[in-house]
């Protein structure tokens, strides 16, 4: 099949030849299996994607193609398709058949826009932990007739205004004085580490929380395990939110709702 036949088709297909031309190729149809054969493919292209839907495909540098490329530039099978009939297009001896190698490119394309919207649903790590991180869980730090009760609604209310740091200084000074170190300092000092990425610290934090004793001790594993979620451990945390599952801690229902969206 040559250029010309190509363009002899397209012009048929679009029904721009004139009768004469028409009547040739209707009997060419009948007696070339090879140019009938061609005929019926590109009539089943032209019937399923209008001609906008593929006019980006002549362009080898459509942004389209970039971008669906770039994006599944690890999957081998696809990755492999699209490099070879790029290639195939840009050699000189295979040039007569380069309509072949867009329409192969152009359905790898295709496909690819298919698939988007559904690698789309799959969360990162990161927006796993933003959107399980509920701080509205934690209990108030004022408590009625504690002596530091003022302190501790200061350092409140700057957690609650997202100056982790200068919370931190009065959470850290709480931890130093207080005769009983209570679960509620332990869990906002370790969030505000957390949401400022002092990911060692706050890993500490939890860890003395869970081995306080306190009743409030296992709350501790629930927020490691979103620790190491936004550190993008996300194996690391499935081991913690399977114990939080199997012994029914603190928020184990969330747990494993987690465990369900990381699997």
């Amino acid at each position: 099949m040559n250029i010309n036949d190509d363009i002899l088709i397209k012009k048929y297909l679009n029904n721009t030849l004139s009768v004469e031309e028409k009547e040739s190729v209707l009997a060419r149809i009948k007696s070339d299996v090879t140019f009938k054969e061609k005929v019926y493919f590109e009539k089943q292209l032209l019937d399923t994607f209008s001609e906008e839907e593929w006019s980006f495909i002549e362009n080898t540098e459509a942004t389209e193609v970039k971008e669906y490329s770039e994006l599944f530039k690890k999957e081998g099978k696809l990755k492999q398709a699209l490099e070879e009939a790029k290639t195939n297009y840009n050699t000189p001896k295979k040039k007569t058949n380069f309509n072949w190698y867009l329409y192969a490119s152009a359905a790898m394309i295709v496909l690819l826009i298919a698939i988007v919207p559904f690698v789309n649903k799959s969360s990162s790590s990161t927006e796993l932990y933003a959107s399980y991180l509920n701080t509205t869980e934690l209990p108030s730090l004022s408590i009625r007739g504690n002596e530091n009760k003022d302190i501790r609604t200061k350092a409140q209310h700057l957690f609650e205004q997202k100056k982790y740091e200068e919370a931190l200084v009065i959470f850290n000074n709480e931890l130093d004085l207080s005769k009983k170190q209570t679960a509620t300092v332990y869990l906002y000092m370790g969030i505000a580490q957390m949401e400022l990425n002092q990911f060692e610290k706050a890993a500490h934090t939890f860890d003395a929380l869970i081995n306080s004793g306190l009743m409030d001790a296992p709350k501790g594993n629930w927020y490691k395990a979103l620790l190491y979620l936004k550190m993008e451990k996300t194996e690391d945390s499935k081991v913690i939110l399977n114990t939080v599952s199997s012994k029914k801690l603190y928020n184990h229902q969330k747990a494993d709702d987690l465990l369900k969206e990381l699997n």
